[in-house]
Order: C-alpha cells, then sequence, then structure tokens
C-alpha cells in the first residue's frame, strides 16, 4: 500500500513539474551544479583518502620507523645489511619485504628504454595479499641458487608496451644487464612504488646486488600486536644496528610502526577536504535558492492544498506528497549533476600535479561515488523541500484562505521564511567567498616564490646507468664528462652540468659537524654537482666563489652552502659525517662533493 501511493506521488510529482518547465529547468540547474561539484569532489576524495590502495588488509601493512624525539620526521629506509637483520630477528609481523625505485634500462628492443623498476624480495606479492592479472608471482622455486632470473609487469606497463597481450608470459626482457623471463602481469590498481617492472631478488648481507645498497621495510603485522609491543620488540634490534653504525642512527632514537597509509599518503589529502568543504557551502546555497523557488510555487499552489486538507487530507499525507516532489526534482537534477560530473572528472584530474596521487588510486565514479551521490540527491529533496512543505500543509483553513487572496509575494509567514532563505544564502555565499579569497591569495603567493633557480630556458633530464657497465665510480664519472662535454658542444646549448638530484627539490640527507661549535644532529640536505652546474642553473653567490674544475677533478674536498646554512664568515670549516674536511664558502645552493661515492643515476641539466 505505501509503495504504491509513493508511486501515485512520483506520478503526480513528475505531471506537476511538467506544467511548469520554466521553474523545473532553473531548480534542477541550480541543484545539478551543486550536485555535480559535490560528487566530483567526493570522488578523488574516496579514491585519494577513503580507499586508495588495493593491497589485502592494508592496515596490517606497516614501516617501521626509526626517529629523533628532538626532531620531525624519520627514517623508513635501511641498508640491505640492517633490512636483514630486522627481518630476521623481529617477531611481530608475518611476513617482511624490502623495495625499491629504481631506474631500470631496457635493451635489446630497439632504442633503450629507461623503466621504472622496484626490486624486491621474492615474498612481495604475498605479503602484499595481490594475485596476478595473467601468469603468476615468484615462488621458492625461482629465489634458489642458479634458478633463472624473473620478472613481473605492471598493468600499465603491459597495455602501453604489449597492448595487453597475454602471450608475453614467457618472453625475455634485458633489463638492467640481466636477462629476465616474464612469469606473469599485475592488476591495473597493482602500483606498489608505481613500477613498471617488478624485479625480485635475493638480498644478503654483505653482497651488493643489481647496484642495489637501500630499501624500504614494509612488514604485515601479526593481529593482536600493540604498539608498545612492536617498539618492545624492534628496539633492541635497532639499538644493536646503532652499536654497528653510530653514525647510521641517532643517540636518542623512538622506533615505532607507520600504517601504510601514513607511509605514502598523498599529498592532497588536506586540500580535498577543504575542497569538500567548499563544495558542500555551494550545494547548501542551491539548496537555499531552489527552497526559495518552491516556497513561490508554494504562493500558486496555496489554493489546492487549502482545498485537499478542507476535504480531510492530513497534515502527514500533504508533506509526505511535496517532499516526494521535492525528491524527484532533487533525482532528477543528481542524475545531470552526475552526468555532468564524469564529464568534468578529466579536467580536475588535469589540474592535480604529478606524483600527488597515489599510483594505486583510480578516481572513478564507482559504485560507493554513486551512492554518494543519491544520498546527497536524497539529503537535498529534504533541505530543499521540507519548509516549503511544512509551510504549505498548515491546517489554519481560515487563515490560508485569507492568504490566498493576499498579493503574489505571499502572507507574512512566507515573506518571513523567504527572507530567512535569501539571509541564510547571502551568509553562505560571503563565507564560501572569504574561503575562495585565502585559497587565491595563497595561490597567488606560491606563484610569487623565489625558487632560487630560474627556470625558463632550462631543460633536465634523469641519466640511468647499469651496475653492469658502470659499476664504480671512476666508470660513472667518466661517463659523465663525456656526456657533459658532448651536450655543451649541441648548437644552443649554452651551459650543462650534473646533479646527483633536482635542485632545488630533495635529495639525499646527512648531518654536518662544524668545527669548534657543539654538534647539531639538524640534518642537512646535499648535492652532488659537477662544476659547471651553478652558472647553468642561474644560481648567483653572495660570497666566495663558484667550484671550479679543479675543485672536482682535486683531492681537497669543497663544498659550497646556503644562507640558511651558514650564519659566520665565510671561511669555516665544517666536517662532514664521512670525517673528512670539506672547505665551504658562502652561496645560494646547497651542494656537496663526494669521491667515493657516486650514484647510479643523475639529472643533466641543460640551458
Amino acid at each position: 500500500m505505501l509503495i504504491q501511493q509513493f508511486l501515485r506521488d512520483v506520478q503526480f510529482g513528475i505531471r506537476g513539474l511538467l506544467r511548469t518547465p520554466g521553474f523545473t529547468v532553473l531548480a534542477v540547474a541550480s541543484l545539478a551544479l551543486g550536485i555535480m561539484a559535490t560528487t566530483a569532489i567526493y570522488s578523488v576524495l574516496h579514491a585519494v583518502v577513503l580507499d586508495p590502495f588495493p593491497y589485502k588488509d592494508v592496515d596490517q601493512l606497516m614501516s617501521v620507523r626509526v626517529s629523533n624525539p628532538a626532531l620531525r620526521g624519520g627514517r623508513t629506509g635501511y641498508s640491505v645489511d640492517q633490512f636483514a637483520q630486522i627481518a630476521e630477528r623481529s617477531t611481530i609481523f608475518d611476513g617482511v619485504i624490502a623495495s625499491t625505485v629504481s631506474d631500470v634500462v631496457w635493451t635489446g628492443n630497439g632504442d633503450p628504454q629507461r623503466l621504472r623498476g622496484n626490486y624486491g624480495t621474492f615474498n612481495t606479492f604475498d605479503v602484499m595479499g595481490v594475485r596476478p592479472t595473467v601468469g603468476r608471482t615468484p615462488s621458492a622455486g625461482d629465489a634458489k641458487a642458479g634458478a633463472e632470473p624473473v620478472t613481473v609487469l605492471g598493468y600499465r606497463f603491459w597495455m602501453r608496451q604489449f597492448g595487453g597481450d597475454p602471450n608475453v608470459l614467457g618472453r625475455q626482457l634485458r633489463l638492467n644487464g640481466t636477462v629476465r623471463t616474464v612469469i606473469g602481469v599485475m592488476p591495473k590498481r597493482f602500483m606498489w612504488r608505481g613500477a613498471d617492472v617488478y624485479l625480485p631478488i635475493a638480498f644478503e648481507r654483505g653482497r651488493i646486488v643489481e647496484g642495489v645498497r637501500n630499501v624500504h621495510l614494509l612488514g604485515r603485522l601479526k593481529p593482536g600486536v600493540t604498539e608498545a609491543a612492536a617498539e618492545a620488540d624492534l628496539r633492541p634490534i635497532i639499538a644493536d644496528l646503532r652499536i654497528q653504525e653510530p653514525r647510521q642512527f641517532p643517540e636518542e632514537f623512538r622506533v615505532n610502526l607507520l600504517s601504510f597509509k601514513q607511509t605514502f599518503r598523498s599529498g592532497i589529502a588536506g586540500d580535498v577536504w577543504v575542497l569538500l568543504g567548499a563544495v558542500g557551502l555551494l550545494l547548501l546555497i542551491a539548496c537555499a535558492n531552489v527552497s526559495n523557488l518552491l516556497l513561490s510555487r508554494a504562493t500558486a499552489r496555496q489554493r489546492e492544498m487549502t482545498v485537499r486538507a478542507a476535504l480531510g487530507a492530513g497534515r502527514a499525507r500533504l508533506v509526505r506528497q511535496l517532499l516526494t516532489e521535492s525528491f524527484v526534482l532533487s533525482l532528477a537534477a543528481g542524475t545531470l549533476g552526475t552526468l555532468l560530473a564524469y564529464a568534468g572528472l578529466p579536467a580536475i584530474l588535469s589540474l592535480v600535479p604529478p606524483g600527488t596521487i597515489p599510483d594505486e588510486s583510480e578516481v572513478a565514479l564507482n559504485l560507493p561515488v554513486l551512492f554518494f551521490a543519491l544520498l546527497v540527491s536524497t539529503l537535498a529533496s529534504v533541505v530543499c523541500g521540507l519548509a516549503p512543505a511544512l509551510y504549505s500543509s498548515r491546517r489554519d483553513l481560515a487563515g490560508s484562505m485569507r492568504e490566498v487572496t493576499r498579493s503574489l509575494a505571499g502572507g507574512s509567514r512566507q515573506a518571513i521564511l523567504r527572507k530567512s532563505l535569501v539571509v541564510a544564502e547571502v551568509a553562505l555565499s560571503l563565507m564560501l567567498l572569504a574561503g575562495s579569497s585565502v585559497l587565491l591569495r595563497a595561490f597567488m603567493a606560491m606563484q610569487r616564490i623565489e625558487l632560487g633557480v630560474p627556470p625558463d630556458r632550462v631543460l633536465t633530464m634523469r641519466v640511468p646507468l647499469s651496475a653492469e657497465r658502470y659499476p664504480d665510480a671512476p666508470h660513472r664519472i667518466a661517463f659523465f664528462q663525456d656526456l657533459l662535454r658532448r651536450v655543451g658542444a649541441v648548437p644552443g646549448v649554452a651551459a650543462a652540468g650534473v646533479n646527483s638530484g633536482m635542485h632545488p627539490l630533495g635529495n639525499m640527507w646527512t648531518v654536518a659537524e662544524v668545527a669548534g661549535q657543539p654538534a647539531n644532529a639538524d640534518p642537512v640536505q646535499v648535492h652532488q654537482v659537477s662544476d659547471g652546474y651553478m652558472s647553468t642553473v642561474g644560481v648567483r653567490l653572495a660570497s666566495g666563489r663558484q667550484l671550479t674544475e679543479a675543485d672536482v677533478n682535486g683531492s681537497q674536498p669543497v663544498a659550497l652552502v646556503n644562507e640558511h646554512f651558514v650564519h659566520t664568515p665565510a671561511e669555516r670549516r665544517v666536517a662532514a659525517r664521512s670525517g673528512r674536511p670539506p672547505a665551504a664558502a658562502e652561496g645560494r645552493a646547497v651542494l656537496r662533493r663526494e669521491t667515493p661515492r657516486s650514484r647510479s643515476s643523475a639529472s643533466c641539466t641543460i640551458r
């Protein structure tokens, strides 16, 4: 009976809305814009914050962080030897894996290609709890000595390079000089460290395999393990590691677990919540606007409601009828708004900076998002229609008949209600305008930030070097010296330089000790650069001098430091933790030269 009455109310509501096309179009358009914005932003929130990862029981995946209580941050990466000791001695995990983000060069198939690789332990896929789309993942037999090297492809690389061909299984790829057999393809959302190819290797203490020196440690926590139990288990292990390598760990340290979502959180999570609040205000403004339209429409229907009440219709029946009409209106707006959100998602995602959304996230109008859109439409129908429905269904028949004879603007009660809605609209609009102004000012301030490097007419590229062909520092230094000579001779190139990272973005960290001053545990960021790098990127010195070729090739280590680091005259001496004292000149760059170390890849900058 109730369902039949509801269906009759729906039919009656549709006929009524079709009789007033102008009102219907205006109300649907107003609500659709609010629902569109809310649904689109929620789809990003759901993919980036609420459900970004496809891994089994993702809240049980933990990183081990060692930090200095006096400083912010901490480390979740370890050397291969440190990882091996933690994996062997810890008892709180059901499985521990190591992983890297590495440049992998694919050769033997035309021009060499630089791929994003993930060197990891053989149990990686078991601990992550995801099965392959095609083929299989590494087994215990693949880890045995003398077994044929294998690789697993990422879904996007498989589609991009092989067109989704399942016959790729068994194909051999030469990756960083090692021939590996393809044994599987992971699902679309399995983007652990965003890899094109996953390269399982057996890590061994005291031995560098495939050039991997440092890894990220991740473990699947056993059920019921508390934070206190985890610290009690890990603290003795870290204490022993500090005894073995005192410079690698702070004297006063804290060890704790970081969940997967904390370790690999999106850089825009907070911004998305702010945007959701902003579009929520926009939706409330639309609802207030439609409520005002419904009140105006109620004036024309006042005689109808009064007559129905006189014939015996109860107030609950009238309210239900009017709310059903509002629901039909909101449902139409929700359908239109969802279609507009689907069409507008690519434009929204094009504004998101690269690297701020987890690789595993899939922003789409999936079932949870569609359910959210239906919920928003239902709430909008209640918010829009409740006040007009209560007003139109009141039981004061004599007063209602008198108000019917008044002006089209309605009676005094209706006027008060409409004015209240207008005040609410203005207040919400001012809140939204104020928030938008703050965001605009912050955006303009970011545009005026001095990077220290002029970005115009500067090109950069990453140059990976395989450990097989360039096994040590002399080979790599020779390669980059030859590269700089050849690039500098290209017509149109004013200067060229090499940096171990991308200035002014992050790179490796160390601790600096200043002679004659108390020890300071604050980490400093260092860059290894060539002698012409500073002039290439256009960084000017405040004092001192630039690096020269003699500095690079000489035995005396030297460094340039920025003004934030230096607060005394330029000729003070700085000792790095390696124990070798480079001379320091005050400047506007952060870099350091270390002769015995050389990274397997570098950034080449051309101007």
